[in-house]
């Protein structure tokens, strides 16, 4: 039996989720400022389970050194294509991130600690 990690990975890899920066903002158009996309200039920060890299890309236009973490390889090549040279995307399960600790400033999720089976260590590890 597939785990729910397993599951969505499986689902998103079939059928990406990627949405324009004004069709997201315009469905969630509180994120902005909950995000803090704005107030993390010149700060590391990591998006974990950075899917397309919709909103990784918000946190690099605002200044900030930013770096994006999914397990889908379909969102890394989209998030990838869509951010550029402007942040880096690596491929990292939550939990067990690809970086040492206390490596970032910030770290930001918006989605996915419920695709866990292991939401507890998930949230230690982030």
């Amino acid at each position: 039996m597939s785990n729910t990690a397993d599951l969505a990975r499986a689902h998103w890899n079939e059928t990406p989720l990627y949405l324009t920066e004004e069709a997201r903002y315009n469905e969630y158009p509180w994120l902005y400022e909950a995000a803090e996309f704005t107030q993390h200039s010149g700060e590391r920060v990591c998006e974990v389970g950075c899917g397309t890299g919709c909103d990784l890309l918000q946190f690099a236009k605002h200044g900030a050194i930013a770096t994006g973490v999914d397990v889908t390889e379909a969102h890394l090549a989209l998030a990838r294509k869509r951010v550029g040279d402007l942040v880096t995307v690596v491929h990292g399960d939550m939990l067990a991130l690809p970086f040492e600790d206390n490596s970032f400033d910030y770290v930001y999720s918006h989605g996915v600690i419920h695709h866990s089976d292991h939401p507890e260590p998930a949230v230690r590890e982030i």
